[in-house]
């Protein structure tokens, strides 16, 4: 969500990354940061290979995640349910 132009409030961005961001990806990242947070957040960036692929974006409360970790999770939460064992 962006900040409205009368609250003073400023939201940290983190986006989590496997592998460090080119300049490229991270013009893309900003732009979209700047869609949902306002161009005055800070984006602070880290990586964890943990996630495998993807990005993870978090501020302001929420968590925006597309990673390779989730998804996997996702795909193996669905398939389970699929069977009669449930998490099994």
């Amino acid at each position: 969500m962006p900040t409205s132009p009368n609250v003073n409030t400023v939201v940290s961005v983190t986006v989590t990354t496997a592998v460090a961001m080119d300049d490229d990806l991270r013009a893309k990242v900003r732009a979209k940061v700047n869609e949902l947070y306002g161009p005055d957040a800070p984006m602070f960036e880290e990586v964890d290979p943990k996630i495998l692929g993807g990005i993870v974006l978090e501020g302001g409360g929420r968590r925006y995640d597309a990673s390779v970790r989730a998804q996997l999770a996702n795909v193996r939460s669905t398939l389970s349910s699929s069977f009669m064992g449930g998490d099994q």
